[in-house]
């Protein structure tokens, strides 16, 4: 992923969010050869998909909650038909209120999930008001 596609990501979470006020503000971009093929945002709704990766994740025993992470709802979103994730990139982004970056790194349960698709590479931002790039998480 190039810095202009993640500019014009960045430029793309800011106007999902001046129409979708939640708590946090995260969204994740699934994005196939250079093309935004999918993406999501957290929910305070419950999801079934969310409870399954948190049961297939150890040490989340004790994890009560159960709501939509922008990961888990990006995957949802993606055709059905989709296999190709080994050339499929992600990048998770999140803002605070003042405009910079607030940490998107993927929480265990999601990252056993990601892991399971085996993306090429995840990017995310983080408090240094920067992107990292991770190809595992």
């Amino acid at each position: 992923m190039n810095k202009k596609l993640i500019s014009k990501l960045i430029m793309l979470y800011d106007d999902i969010y001046t129409e979708r006020p939640y708590r946090l503000k995260m969204v994740c971009f699934i994005v196939y050869k250079g093309k935004i093929l999918s993406w999501g945002v957290n929910s305070d709704k419950t999801s079934t998909a969310q409870h399954y990766w948190r049961t297939k994740t150890k040490g989340t025993e004790n994890y009560i909650y159960d709501k939509r992470h922008a990961e888990v709802d990006a995957i949802n979103k993606l055709p059905h038909d989709f296999k190709d994730f080994k050339k499929a990139e992600l990048l998770i982004v999140s803002k605070k209120k003042d405009g910079n970056f607030r940490l998107a790194k993927p929480c265990p349960i999601c990252q056993t999930m990601l892991a399971t698709y085996n993306f090429k590479a995840i990017y995310y931002t983080t408090y240094e008001n920067k992107i990292r790039k991770e190809f595992k998480c």
